[in-house]
């Protein structure tokens, strides 16, 4: 990756924090923050994905954003095995998981795939596994990817071609979210 790649991600990830800004609802966000990455074409490492968290409330919409390359976790690493399944998704957020969630995604026609964690095999990444098999089970990434049951926490997961695209269909699910609960 050349630095002008690694300047464009960084400014496309900035972007798309600026979106979620806007109008994200607080119950999609999950209690390590929102996670959001952006892959390098033809990434393969850690260090080829930039790497951005997203607070909301408590004043942390007035601290600048941060994009770090070569973090190792599990939305970079989620990322990097979606690419060998669907090269054109590069990016992908974290969600915190909901009932409300799910059935929301499909009633606005995401592609949603979801398991039980207990059905993961052991020792292996979680979320990753569940990449690999739906990606290969299916015409390539779903949409949006949950992971009911886990002891640490359900969780979900919106992949897309670039962060923008992302952080919009973030907004749009969470504009779902709080008109169906008003």
């Amino acid at each position: 990756m050349d630095e002008t790649e690694r300047i464009k991600i960084e400014k496309e990830l900035i972007h798309a924090l600026g979106i979620l800004r806007e109008e994200v609802t607080e119950s999609l966000i999950p209690r390590e923050g929102l996670e959001l990455v952006y892959a390098s074409i033809k990434a393969r490492s850690p260090d080829q994905v930039g790497y951005c968290r997203y607070f909301a409330g408590n004043g942390n919409d007035s601290v600048p954003p941060e994009v770090r390359f070569g973090t190792e976790n599990g939305i970079v690493s989620s990322i990097l095995t979606a690419m060998r399944f669907s090269p054109d998704i590069r990016s992908a957020g974290s969600l915190a998981y909901s009932a409300g969630l799910e059935k929301v995604c499909k009633e606005m026609f995401f592609e949603v795939c979801a398991c039980e964690s207990d059905t993961i095999p052991p020792g292996v990444s979680t979320m990753d596994w569940a990449v690999a098999f739906f990606s290969s089970q299916e015409e390539g990434v779903p949409d949006i990817l949950i992971i009911r049951g886990n002891p640490e926490g359900s969780s979900g997961r919106i992949f897309g071609d670039n962060p923008v695209q992302v952080a919009t269909n973030i907004i749009k699910i969470s504009k779902r979210i709080i008109d169906a609960t008003q």
